[in-house]
């Protein structure tokens, strides 16, 4: 009996320590595979690819190990596999980030990171999360939410945002939005921009993945509301509309997520905000999503 006993803990260890894997990627499943010796993106190669995943660690691994466990950067250049994923192992939060995500040619680094936010997302960003396939995660949409709500805030200085904007274009309603709605801070104003306009690379990648001959654009929002919140990927628009609503939310990463209540450190109407709110494409706000 003793030994029986022993050997179902063991057992229940291993299994324990196996990674819980969250059965979305960032994209849906798909057969797109970019190997490592095609260059379809001439911004990306693999010192990039580090350089990205590198700033993701240095500042969240502090973060995380509050939480008391470990965070672990799986990094499969090699692998040519287009998607990114979100696991949970023993003692450890785990992201996997694949080199033909990387390679795909709509992809900039800016949007790389934006990945690597969404997928940090998954543990960190609060509710609403996912309810049937890994309790433990926030759905597709909160994920989105909170790579720029969060993430993408504090992945670059201040002076990495002014230098970024020096060299590159920004969508002229992104620009307005942002500088009215942060009229009283020019860095926050640049950081919406830039974040933003990362979304808008990523989801050109949805874009041609998923085959779609619709563009998505800032000024064109997704007008559907759904009648309960959807937890997994929602349409290219919405998860456009949810980037950009995201860098225009008053509140920040000084304002903490909860895993029960999507109320608190975000926009809501609840709380007077008018802009930087879910997207109602996705979204539904109602006690559903405060268990």
């Amino acid at each position: 009996m003793i030994w029986a006993s022993v050997l179902a803990s063991l057992s229940l260890l291993a299994l324990l320590a196996q990674p819980q894997p969250l059965c979305q990627g960032f994209v849906p499943e798909n057969d797109l595979y970019i190997p490592a010796d095609e260059y379809h993106n001439l911004a990306m190669d693999e010192e990039v690819f580090h350089a990205v995943l590198d700033r993701i660690e240095e500042i969240y691994s502090p973060i995380v190990a509050r939480r008391r466990v470990r965070l672990v950067v799986d990094r499969q250049w090699s692998n040519g596999r287009v998607n990114a994923a979100a696991h949970r192992g023993l003692g450890t939060y785990i992201i996997t980030m694949y080199g033909g995500l990387a390679r795909h040619p709509d992809v900039t680094p800016d949007g790389l990171m934006l990945i690597a936010c969404h997928e940090m997302g998954h543990h960190l960003g609060g509710s609403p999360k996912y309810t049937v396939s890994a309790t433990w995660a926030s759905n597709e949409g909160q994920s989105d939410y909170f790579a720029n709500l969060h993430c993408m805030r504090l992945v670059y200085t201040a002076e990495e945002n002014r230098e970024w904007l020096a060299h590159n274009e920004v969508d002229p309603l992104v620009a307005s939005r942002c500088e009215q709605v942060w009229e009283g801070s020019i860095d926050q104003q640049n950081i919406c921009k830039r974040a933003t306009m990362a979304g808008l690379s990523v989801s050109r990648m949805f874009q041609d993945i998923l085959n779609e001959e619709r563009e998505p654009r800032f000024d064109q929002p997704d007008t559907n509301r759904v009648g309960n919140t959807f937890a997994s990927h929602p349409p290219t628009q919405c998860r456009l509309d949810t980037y950009f609503q995201a860098s225009l939310c008053l509140r920040g990463p000084e304002d903490s997520l909860d895993e029960r209540d999507y109320r608190k450190g975000t926009c809501t109407k609840d709380s007077g905000h008018e802009v930087g709110l879910r997207p109602r494409c996705w979204f539904r706000p109602g006690r559903a999503n405060r268990r």
